[in-house]
């Protein structure tokens, strides 16, 4: 209970980020370190700012490890071994958005910054989201997405996401 008070006293005081400098974090953190969790723990410590909480929906734990800060909150999910659950990495950066955010001109930023394509829209116009397949200079293939309706963070928000194909890794 008082982490859960915690992690929603965490929430409240995100503040707005910028698309360009959360683009940026978002591929620092998650996209750079895909697929070796001890990479994105590495990049996770640098700033020092996270707090870990324990996430749930409707009651129930969810499972993965989940961390908030002042820039939003941020999920990584890796469970080698769990055939029910996914098992390759998947990792997940939620923000404020600021005042001048737009979906479109955050996809055209996303794809500009990693070298994508225009991607798929797989939302609708109140929950507007990107879809993309690709192959990362490492050679792990890779679906990330862009959705710009995310809950629970205090106000406006998006989401970045990126996860490896199931036995995508390039050493498989």
């Amino acid at each position: 209970m008082i982490v859960a008070i915690a992690a929603a006293a965490l929430a409240a005081q995100a503040a707005p980020v910028a698309t360009a400098d959360a683009i940026a974090y978002f591929r620092h953190v998650c996209v750079d370190t895909l697929p070796d969790p001890a990479r994105f723990a590495a990049a996770l410590a640098e700033p020092g700012d996270w707090e870990p909480f324990e996430k749930s929906d409707r009651g129930a734990r969810v499972i993965g490890h989940f961390w908030r800060s002042a820039r939003g909150e941020l999920g990584y999910l890796y469970l080698p071994g769990m055939r029910v659950f996914q098992t390759d990495p998947a990792c997940h950066y939620s923000f404020r958005t600021d005042a001048g955010y737009s979906h479109t001109e955050a996809r055209a930023a996303l794809a500009r910054a990693l070298g994508l394509d225009a991607g798929r829209e797989t939302g609708n116009a109140r929950a507007p989201q990107t879809r993309w397949e690709t192959r990362l200079p490492n050679g792990t293939r890779a679906r990330i997405f862009l959705s710009s309706a995310v809950p629970d963070l205090g106000g406006p928000a998006a989401a970045l996401s990126i996860s490896a194909y199931p036995g995508s890794h390039p050493s498989e």
